[in-house]
């Protein structure tokens, strides 16, 4: 019994061995991936329009993508995928605002939400069961929808706009360039890699244009009042080496 015991025991090893590592000797230098990751934007809202009563949040999203990858070194790895992501945007205002030419002292609460459509390029430096990385994530297209509550001083509700393509803030959104910071683990399994993987996107461009400039006397100069969106996102991507 004990003899059988043992040559089970050791199968079981043999075939976790197989399921973690790769033929020696064999490196497979191209390869395909998709990955599903959920998404945390902060909306940066800057003092001026704070100063006037407005506010805004982002929210949890999703971002998916598929691409392949290229290994310069066995330490080095190049990504590019193409990216579907979403952003929340609801953004609220307290004062005063016209609906139909009338002034009304009141709210407005907006609750949207903006699609992009893009791609990344990034560099993964990996070790055996780990990585880091940097890159770039940028949009060709975006789309945004939204409804749009108004109420007066009391609560009452006053008017709505439902399926709004614009915000009351704007009616345009900029397209994204992020540079992002990620890390992850790695877990193979035969020619498949399963990559836990957190990263953080900075951007590089405003949310949208707010055409609004300041000047500072103090230092002579005068700048761009702008909104940023700053996103982590967690998830995993599956790869397989071809």
């Amino acid at each position: 019994m004990t003899k059988h015991i043992n040559l089970f025991g050791s199968q079981m090893i043999s075939m976790l061995l197989l399921l973690t590592t790769v033929q020696a000797g064999e490196f497979r230098r191209f390869g395909i991936e998709s990955g599903f990751l959920i998404g945390n934007t902060t909306i940066d809202v800057p003092g001026l329009y704070k100063d006037i009563g407005v506010s805004a949040s982002g929210g949890q999203s999703i971002d998916i993508g598929i691409g392949g990858y290229i290994y310069a070194t066995q330490m080095f790895r190049v990504n590019l995928e193409g990216h579907y992501w979403t952003v929340p945007f609801n953004p609220s205002f307290s004062g005063e605002f016209t609906i139909d030419n009338s002034q009304i002292q009141g709210r407005l609460e907006e609750e949207g939400a903006l699609d992009y459509i893009g791609m990344s390029i990034d560099g993964d430096f990996e070790a055996k069961y780990a990585f880091i990385g940097i890159g770039l994530d940028f949009s060709f297209a975006n789309w945004y929808k939204s409804d749009i509550n108004a109420f007066n001083n009391s609560g009452i509700l006053i008017a709505t706009a439902k399926n709004s393509k614009q915000s009351f803030l704007t009616d345009k959104f900029n397209n994204r360039a992020d540079i992002v910071l990620k890390a992850g683990l790695k877990i193979p399994i035969f020619y498949f890699t399963i990559r836990p993987t957190i990263s953080f996107a900075l951007p590089t461009s405003p949310f949208f244009d707010t055409h609004v400039t300041v000047y500072d006397p103090v230092m002579n100069t005068s700048g761009t009042v702008n909104f940023t969106a700053f996103t982590l996102k967690y998830g995993i991507w599956l790869s397989y080496s071809l």
